[in-house]
């Protein structure tokens, strides 16, 4: 069972509008000076967007969610409507967050090509200069996550993990990625711990339910682990994964 996704990264629009003129600015100029009002940027939504997501975008992780749902006069719980172009505020104190973002996604977006050709020590690599550049992004942090598990460093992924977590508690995937992590390391009672949280948020989510049989069978809760595994087959009667099921199923009757 892979541990998680990769999460690429798209560009997005930097473009600030400023005296009623688009341009792009160059990040890399040390003496530019800082704008000292808030700089207005309009962002077209795409699918799978949520405010929290947006935040990401521009300023690596989702604590502004709340401020750009407010500013577009909605809340954050209330994703916004595909196609629609909301309102990205930049405060002053913020646009070098902004910038530091931007830049690392040159290497975050390298990253992810590398660790899906499974190339896991350049990928590892790429994601900590992104990281160096803005410690913030969390897509970053994650993706570093899932290298460290491809390097077989479940002890480490579990410390970027948790700092993922810190960032985003409803990301199941992550919740995913640390169960897999601390069953990679052999502690099973964690991996349970962290694939019920992910349950928690996506009570069908085929690739937890088979890892918490899994983790079950390995602490030898017999009657729970076979429990888990009929759950998972009521799901998935097809694939090969369920033919792995029925085969756990006969070895613990």
């Amino acid at each position: 069972m892979k541990s998680g996704f990769i999460r690429a990264l798209l560009p997005v629009a930097i473009a600030l509008l400023a005296a009623g003129c688009a341009h792009r600015p160059s990040y890399r100029s040390e003496g530019m000076a800082k704008p000292k009002v808030a700089t207005e940027i309009s962002y077209d939504v795409q699918s799978g967007d949520s405010w929290a997501r947006i935040s990401e975008l521009y300023f690596g992780g989702p604590q502004h969610a709340e401020r750009l749902a407010l500013v577009n006069e909605t809340v954050a719980g209330i994703d916004p409507p595909v196609g629609r172009k909301v309102r990205v505020v930049i405060e002053p104190a913020q646009m070098d967050l902004v910038r530091r973002v931007e830049e690392a996604r040159g290497p975050y977006n390298a990253g992810t090509e590398l660790l899906a050709a499974a190339n896991n020590g350049a990928a590892l690599d790429a994601f900590r200069r992104a990281l160096r550049l803005a410690p913030e992004l969390v897509d970053a942090r994650y993706n570093e996550a899932l290298a460290l598990l491809a390097l077989e460093r479940a002890d480490e992924a579990i410390e970027s993990l948790k700092k993922v977590l810190r960032q985003r508690p409803s990301d199941k995937e992550a919740h995913y990625a640390l169960a897999s992590a601390h069953f990679h390391g052999g502690d099973f009672a964690s991996a349970l711990s962290a694939v019920d949280a992910a349950l928690l948020l996506d009570p069908v989510y085929l690739r937890a339910l088979y890892t918490r049989a899994l983790a079950l069978e390995r602490l030898g809760r017999g009657d729970a682990a076979r429990a888990a595994w009929q759950a998972y087959l009521e799901l998935d009667d097809t694939s090969a994964w369920a033919e792995e099921a029925r085969a756990h199923l006969r070895d613990l009757s």
